[in-house]
């Protein structure tokens, strides 16, 4: 039974913060199994890990940084599922896996923590607050990501796109040319403008975080 002084303390309620690591502790069990260690190199899955270390930490810097990196692609995935779900087609194809991939219905269904992704994080960064050094941090984060990618990535699987923007590696530009577009385009314009949003998000609330200081 949760003690009732602790749960004023704290942030977040405790049943959130149980039922988050919970999750991500079978999601992550069940995805080393079907996928493989390299699964989690995805953004999306390193953003879960960083938003669980965040709601059970009460820390706004992990919570802020998976919302830089995710917030407008986990916006898209939902998209595409939703249009997916409604429609029978494929929005922008993203989420075709889900509905024809070849694992465990149950695994599978663990995916749509991306629809939930978007609305958690906007509601978790107005209820902690946004850390201003979450972009430095993510693109730092990112960098590592893509270099072990570049070294030990295999393009088939296509992680984080870095092959090409179809669930296929693309051929038409260099291999060089595409990668250094890919760098200059998803910090330019993914990363900063999210990261604006929820800068201008947490300057309306007062519960912005500068980047010299932090939590």
């Amino acid at each position: 039974m949760a003690d009732p002084e602790l749960e004023r303390r704290c942030a977040l309620p405790i049943g959130m913060k149980l039922f988050v690591a919970a999750f991500t502790i079978l999601l992550v069990a069940a995805y080393s199994r079907h996928y493989g260690l390299a699964n989690f190199l995805w953004f999306s899955n390193l953003a879960l890990i960083l938003v669980t270390l965040g709601v059970v930490l009460e820390s706004r810097l992990p919570i802020s940084m998976a919302a830089v990196g995710v917030f407008l692609p986990e916006v898209a995935w939902s998209l595409d599922f939703v249009g997916r779900l409604v429609l029978q087609t494929p929005v922008f194809g993203i989420t075709e896996y889900f509905w024809v991939g070849d694992r465990p219905g149950w695994v599978r269904a663990l995916t749509l923590y991306h629809l939930a992704l978007p609305p958690a994080l906007w509601w978790l960064t107005g209820r902690l607050g946004y850390d201003r050094r979450a972009l430095p941090a993510w693109c730092a984060l990112a960098g590592v990501v893509v270099v072990t990618l570049m070294l030990v990535g295999d393009p088939q699987r296509n992680i984080n796109r870095l092959w090409g923007l179809g669930a296929e590696p693309q051929e038409t530009l260099p291999r060089a040319l595409y990668v250094l577009s890919w760098a200059i385009v998803m910090p330019l314009a993914i990363w900063w403008p999210t990261h604006r949003l929820f800068a201008w998000q947490a300057q309306r609330r007062g519960r912005s975080t500068p980047a010299r200081t932090g939590q």
